[in-house]
């Protein structure tokens, strides 16, 4: 049985690669994330407090990789951006 992973932040630098190696060892793949990226499997996700978007992402998932986060954030930018 192959496992569906769920990977957050899958367009970020870490999620990217990850999830083109597990790709590569046939895994079932959700991708999720903040930025617009053309690939199979991918979901541009803009709000993440939707409870409604999560419940229809998780659904038959068997492991969720959690990888987003705001990485190099401008303090002028504030950090609700």
């Amino acid at each position: 049985m192959t496992r569906k992973i769920l990977i957050t932040g899958a367009s970020g630098y870490v999620g990217s690669y990850l999830s083109a190696h597990l790709q590569s060892k046939n895994y079932q793949l959700k991708l999720v994330g903040r930025s617009l990226v053309n690939r199979s499997c991918y979901e541009q996700i803009t709000n993440l407090l939707d409870p409604k978007i999560w419940g229809n992402l998780l659904k038959d998932i068997d492991t969720v990789i959690h990888l987003a986060a705001s990485a190099h954030v401008n303090k002028k930018m504030g950090a609700g951006y």
